[in-house]
């Protein structure tokens, strides 16, 4: 995977991509979910983290350690739907990428869609094998 990033790299610039977290009183799964993030090969440059607390009363807790790329919002409206919804309002990418706050995306999940994506243009979406 490393060598066709490189041959990507080389042959024109990475999209930027948003990735989405919808959250609901989850905050220490969505740590491991952000030490996942954090741990990409996917340049960290290239993707912004957006986070969306779906319960405003609920507020991060002071250990919550939110890598340089994320940020942290709020949607009182509830549902993951409009959590989601927040975030696309603000989101810089070219390419989203939604997970859950339950979620461990593997190192490679961005790298590997972006390749796909930009291998196979007739694709405007792309799913990953869930383990429950």
């Amino acid at each position: 995977m490393e060598a066709e990033m490189n041959n990507l790299i080389g042959k024109e610039s990475l999209p930027f991509v948003s990735v989405i977290i919808p959250t609901y009183h989850d905050w220490v799964r969505l740590q491991l979910c952000l030490n996942a993030l954090e741990a990409q090969t996917y340049p960290q440059e290239y993707f912004e983290i957006l986070v969306v607390n779906n319960d405003p009363e609920d507020l991060a807790p002071e250990s919550l350690v939110l890598p340089k790329n994320c940020t942290l919002l709020e949607e009182a409206k509830p549902g993951s739907y409009a959590a989601r919804n927040k975030a696309l309002s603000i989101a810089k990418g070219e390419i989203y990428a939604f997970t859950d706050s339950d979620c461990q995306p593997k190192e490679d999940w961005l790298d590997i869609s972006v390749v796909f994506l930009r291998e196979n243009p007739e694709y405007d979406r792309v799913g990953g094998n869930i383990k429950l």
